[in-house]
């Protein structure tokens, strides 16, 4: 019987391609200012946070691909490259909305 660590890590190289595949979609539209390894490492931490709620006979990859897509917006949005004022602007016009 594998442990939790080796469950998650055989998870982690059963699906890292999928979460490559995805940070690499994203990737390609991002400014120069985003590392690659970051949105890759983001992924990678939702597919073991999503392992406990994974059927394994439901299509965990489209289950996956929403929980690493996610994830890795979570973080862009986290980064935040706007100025204050400007961040100051869009919560503004949130509130009028």
């Amino acid at each position: 019987m594998l442990s939790k660590e080796e469950k998650d890590k055989e998870a982690i190289l059963k699906y890292l391609p999928l979460v490559k595949s995805i940070a690499y979609r994203i990737y390609k539209h991002l400014p120069d200012a985003v590392d690659l390894n970051d949105l890759i490492g983001y992924g990678i931490l939702a597919v073991v946070e999503a392992l406990p709620k994974l059927d394994e006979s439901k299509n965990p990859e489209a289950y996956l691909r929403l929980r690493i897509k996610g994830a890795m917006y979570d973080y862009l949005r986290s980064l935040d490259f706007g100025s204050k004022s400007l961040s100051k602007k869009r919560e503004g016009n949130k509130s009028k909305a």
